[in-house]
């Protein structure tokens, strides 16, 4: 459910980053000599402007944040398998392979 809402919020931001330069073009027309921008108008379309990039800073950080958390939750996962079948060895196993070996294993695999 993770990945799902932070596929969602990064489809959210990445909607409102391909609208950015559109926003701009019609800021940058409306202000343009010859055109009569009323001023509700144009405060109304910075409203949504800033709306629209509020909302894609949450969603950027919504997004950042859950796949951190779900990446988190995989590596600590995969340490605790890790361990769990390390503790289930013979003690043969661990005179052929040094334990610095395992554990720079198990810290660069799990990160």
């Amino acid at each position: 459910q993770k990945l799902a809402t932070a596929c969602l919020a990064m489809t959210l931001a990445s909607m409102n980053n391909l609208a950015f330069p559109k926003i701009v073009a019609a800021l940058i027309d409306s202000m343009a000599p010859g055109r009569a921008a009323r001023a509700g108008s144009t405060k109304k379309f910075l409203l949504g402007a800033l709306g629209m990039f509020t909302l894609a800073a949450v969603g950027s950080w919504l997004r950042t944040r859950l796949f951190q958390t779900a990446t988190d939750a995989v590596a600590r996962r995969l340490r605790k398998r890790l361990v769990q079948a390390l503790m289930v060895q013979e003690t043969s196993f661990f005179d052929s392979i040094k334990a610095t070996d395992l554990a720079a294993r198990i810290s660069d695999d799990t990160l």
